[in-house]
């Protein structure tokens, strides 16, 4: 069984409480083998089986406690514990923290004196448990890599199924990363809205280049899309839609094209570009190609907060032809990416009011092809 690792960030906790809420909650879950939350950097380390569940599913599970939860760069993030013995006081507290702290790859640390433990998050791509355990070692004190302790029950007796939730060696740690950098290359398509000239494209190009796993962009103004070839290991297609948003724009996944082992088709997501296959009926045929793609734009009176969003995407994203679904509070508006001979927009706008109380109509359509965007209709209301 594949075993696969997350972290959640978690905004809200207060008290260790909160923390065995969290961990307790996460722990009953299918597919949770390990959960270790921190409370003062305010994470919760996780190791899952990604046929049972998924970091967007972890974090809803969270969110829906009452914690306010980001994935961020979940892929790659990753947390180790390091029991330090010859502490005396606060000074050798903050040598350490430091030290670890100056590791290239290390985003936070946290060393407690009373437990002679350091909590460090770390990026997997660029440093290791084993390396960072080291760097403590080089600075005069005796440190070594705690077991994880928080296994789930049903596993404990299966070794093939933490095998990867235990602190790897130096050299396995290697192997991994290795590969993770090595997993084949991506293309996907990126509907862009709101560009208006040159400039936009260079901005989007520009930053988007700079993103860790994005391995080329090209972004077309007149056809409204941006093509971004990326490494699947480090970066996602919805993740990719999202940093196009934070620039400015309104973006959408529209299809994943091709990777090096000549799959095709829908990809699974979560977050922005979730992509309706998983769980739909076998004999519903659904095409798999851009230029079958319609993008709906949909407005919706009676959202009040991230609640109504969450509801309306979430219901939105299990129907059948559903590629991507985005909604905004500000505006307003759904974008919905699909597939036409599947699904209808008038359809979708019965689902969004099925979601709740909520009123939607049809704003405006665009229909995609291989090479753009080939129509577009706007519905003006009466």
């Amino acid at each position: 069984m594949a075993v696969k690792e997350t972290v959640i960030f978690v905004d809200g906790m207060t008290c260790q409480s909160c923390v065995s809420h969290i961990e307790s909650t996460l722990r009953q879950k299918p597919g949770v083998m390990l959960v270790k939350v921190s409370l003062e950097q305010k994470f919760s380390f996780i190791g899952y089986d990604p046929l049972l569940t998924s970091p967007a599913s972890l974090a809803a599970v969270v969110d829906d406690i009452g914690f306010e939860v980001s994935l961020g760069d979940c892929e790659t993030l990753s947390a180790t514990w390091v029991n330090v013995n010859g502490m005396t006081c606060q000074s050798c507290v903050q040598h350490i923290e430091g030290m670890v702290r100056d590791v290239i790859g290390v985003r936070s640390v946290s060393v407690s004196l009373n437990d002679s433990l350091a909590t460090v998050l770390y990026d997997c791509m660029q440093t290791s448990a084993s390396g960072l355990c080291s760097v403590i070692n080089d600075i005069g004190f005796e440190a070594y890599l705690l077991p994880d302790v928080t296994v789930n029950d049903s596993s404990r007796n299966n070794p093939a199924e933490v095998k990867l939730l235990k602190q790897t060696s130096g050299d396995e740690f290697t192997k991994l990363a290795a590969e993770r950098k090595n997993a084949g290359q991506q293309t996907c398509e990126i509907s862009v809205e709101g560009m208006t000239c040159g400039s936009c494209v260079e901005n989007i190009e520009s930053t988007m280049s700079s993103v860790s796993g994005i391995i080329s962009v090209s972004v077309s103004l007149d056809q409204k899309k941006a093509d971004v070839v990326f490494n699947p290991a480090e970066i996602s297609p919805e993740i990719v839609a999202e940093k196009i948003d934070n620039i400015g724009f309104v973006a959408a996944v529209l299809v994943d094209i091709s990777d090096t082992d000549n799959n095709s088709g829908i990809m699974a997501a979560s977050g922005h570009g979730q992509l309706g296959r998983k769980g739909k009926p076998d004999n519903v045929q659904c095409s798999t190609n851009s230029s079958d793609q319609t993008m709906a734009m949909l407005n919706i009176k009676g959202m009040h907060c991230q609640s109504c969003i969450r509801k309306i995407e979430g219901h939105l994203k299990n129907m059948v032809g559903v590629v991507s679904v985005k909604v905004t509070l500000e505006n307003e508006l759904c974008h919905v990416v699909y597939d036409p001979s599947c699904i209808s927009a008038e359809t979708l706008c019965h689902a969004v009011e099925d979601a709740g109380d909520f009123k939607a109509s049809l704003s405006g359509m665009f229909v995609f092809s291989q090479y753009g965007i080939i129509a577009v209709t706007v519905v003006i209301p009466g």
